[in-house]
């Protein structure tokens, strides 16, 4: 419990040169103040350990020179550290000041993220712990509450390196009397065993915040502390998409690897920013994979120069053919297909003359960018067919939904090696899995093979005749199909009912590649006589666009959290009388773009705000 008398007192000076202003929030051992930097007059905020604390020998070293590995890093989504020391007001950290709240907070105030939103902050949160992990740094307690939202609608990192020093929990260690110790939550299953945390426990944590930024909800829940520790030591791998089915197979893949029970299963933090940025900004739609000129991995032996590197092999069978614009028909089809039978005789011959026809292919060794593993993640003998007594096997986790790149990752951290072949379906995104063999928990060795059944697009896709459809039908259709919806128009028809597809463009029947984009007409009714007159259709809304919320009334602060849920960011920030100075609690009177207007996501709305003591 605190001890007012030791929290600090607005006024006092910290180190000769920080006043304390206002405390910010109060944890199970420390007290967060803005505070007043005399030297360069800039604001910060510094957290103060009581002196009790600071007086112990053990607590202070380890304190310094957690306080100075933090001040390190150097990243633009990680909380600076600015300054460390400890006087007679106790033990304190000086970091910048923060002022967007935390996403614990806004999950409070708006319920759940939309899932693009979620997949762009656990991107930044997987790109800060990537730079720290680098740097030998583990946070040891990420959790939302220690994800902090600045102005521009980024999100920072805080408490990198240093909340294991207190043992509290919620924004800023807080949490409510009688509650669970926050921190509980925060934790892996290995830390929960007494072990020591690893960058791989971040990455559980990650996962843990990704899964309520989603649902609003936390992973586990339980009463008691104990209660949240047996379920995750039980094994469960939770699904947020149980919570929302609405959300997308391979961003709950992706939470899902992230909250794997065992540590070498989950991704590193690069890989996990990478299969976020997929999700929260996927590419346009590519065309099938090419053949690739060799079908099997030639042998593997294990490099002299560098035996701590890790190396993966994956063998590739032949995608069906890529996407083109053009159709496909008669002659050139023809040929194409001599094309590929050529080549499949060609690949057979290399194999045979190789003398890798036969057996298990053992894997070819490519260097990835991945961290170094532990060393129980490194094979360090070359394998046979037969496993070493010494190797060690990985339970292959379930990789249904996610991206193969990713797996190809997790393939060349562990050693086992990947054949695949491609189902050409149009119900998934290309180059997701949809079957594995064997199936998780099976422990595979390192240089034995999983199987993996993965997404590839037609090359072709028929436009059906949509004539006298209504409009949901022909969107809902063309999506089914891979297709993309193009600009829609109307016109008058004596045939075809008012509200009804007329026709698209192409046209029904033709033969066109996935992702075309399909424009199409909707029926006016008869041509009106020349005195009537016809409201006009509005067009849908684009999918890369939403439309500008109210944000009239809204304290700035609550507006920033509006923003932020509504896929916009905040722009400038004007005063009502100008060149006032403000704060948080200043009410909005004023926005640009209005209410309604359709922007392209992550849009800065410019704001008007004045002094609260005057009414809206």
């Amino acid at each position: 419990m605190h001890d007012p008398a030791t929290d600090g007192a607005p006024g006092q000076v910290v180190n000769g040169r920080y006043r304390l202003e206002a405390p910010i929030g109060r944890g199970a051992t420390a007290t967060v103040w803005r505070a007043q930097d005399l030297q360069l007059g800039r604001e910060v905020a510094l957290k103060l350990f009581p002196p009790a604390l600071a007086a112990d020998p053990a607590f202070s070293e380890r304190f310094l020179r957690e306080a100075r590995a933090a001040a390190r890093l150097s990243h633009p989504g990680i909380v600076a550290v600015h300054d460390a020391g400890s006087d007679a007001a106790g033990a304190w950290i000086v970091m910048e000041l923060v002022e967007g709240g935390d996403m614990a907070t806004l999950l409070g105030r708006r319920g759940p993220l939309s899932a693009a939103a979620a997949a762009r902050v656990g991107r930044q949160v997987a790109d800060a712990l990537a730079a720290a992990h680098q740097l030998g740094i583990v946070h040891r307690d990420v959790k939302t509450s220690n994800l902090l939202l600045t102005r521009s609608g980024t999100v920072k990192l805080a408490d990198l390196g240093i909340a294991h020093l207190e043992d509290g929990a919620g924004p800023l260690g807080t949490e409510p009397a009688g509650g669970t110790p926050g921190s509980i939550h925060a934790l892996a299953p290995e830390q929960l065993r007494g072990e020591a945390a690893t960058p791989a426990s971040d990455i559980y944590g990650l996962g843990l915040a990704l899964f309520e930024l989603l649902t609003a909800r936390r992973a586990f829940a339980g009463e008691t502390a104990e209660a949240v520790a047996r379920a995750k030591l039980s094994g469960q791998v939770p699904s947020p998409a149980v919570v929302r089915p609405d959300l997308p197979q391979e961003l709950d893949a992706v939470v899902r690897w992230a909250l794997s029970p065992d540590p070498l299963a989950r991704p590193a933090a690069g890989d996990l920013a990478g299969a976020l940025a997929r999700i929260a900004e996927p590419p346009a739609p590519a065309p099938a994979p090419a053949p690739q000129p060799m079908a099997a991995p030639p042998a593997w032996a294990p490099p002299p120069a560098a035996p701590t590197e890790r190396f993966s092999a994956v063998g590739v069978s032949a995608p069906p053919a890529p996407e083109s614009g053009k159709r496909s028909t008669g002659p050139i089809a023809a040929i194409a297909g001599c094309g590929v039978l050529i080549l499949a005789a060609v690949i057979v011959f290399l194999i045979l003359t190789m003398g890798l026809g036969g057996g298990t292919p053992a894997p070819t060794p490519t260097p990835t960018a991945s961290p170094a593993p532990t060393a129980s993640a490194v094979p360090t003998a070359a394998p046979t067919a037969t496993p070493a007594a010494a190797a060690t096997p990985f339970p292959v986790p379930s990789l249904l939904g996610l991206r193969l790149r990713d797996v190809e990752a997790l393939a060349a951290q562990q050693g086992f090696l990947l054949e695949v072949t491609y189902e050409e379906t149009l119900d998934e995104r290309p180059d997701v899995i949809l079957d594995q063999d064997p199936l998780n928990p099976t422990p595979v060795y390192p240089g034995e093979t999983v199987y993996l059944t993965v997404s590839a697009r037609p090359a072709t896709v028929t436009i059906p005749d949509l004539k006298f459809a209504t409009e949901d039908e022909l969107i809902d259709t063309l999506r089914g199909l891979g297709l993309k919806i193009g600009t829609r128009s109307n016109a008058y028809s004596g045939q075809v009912p008012e509200g009804r597809v007329t026709k698209t463009d192409p046209a029904a029947e033709s033969q066109v590649a996935p992702g075309t984009l399909v424009a199409y007409w909707i029926s006016r009714g008869p041509k009106p006589s020349p005195a009537a007159s016809l409201p006009p259709t509005p067009a849908p809304t684009p999918s890369n666009r939403v439309a500008v919320g109210d944000y009239y009334c809204l304290t700035l602060d609550d507006a920033e959290v509006a923003l932020l849920a509504d896929d916009l960011t905040l722009g400038s920030v004007t005063t009502d009388p100008a060149d006032q100075p403000f704060d948080g609690s200043w009410r909005v009177i004023g926005q640009q773009p209005a209410e309604g207007t359709l922007v392209k996501i992550g849009r800065k709305v410019d704001l008007i705000v004045q002094d609260p003591t005057n009414p809206c």
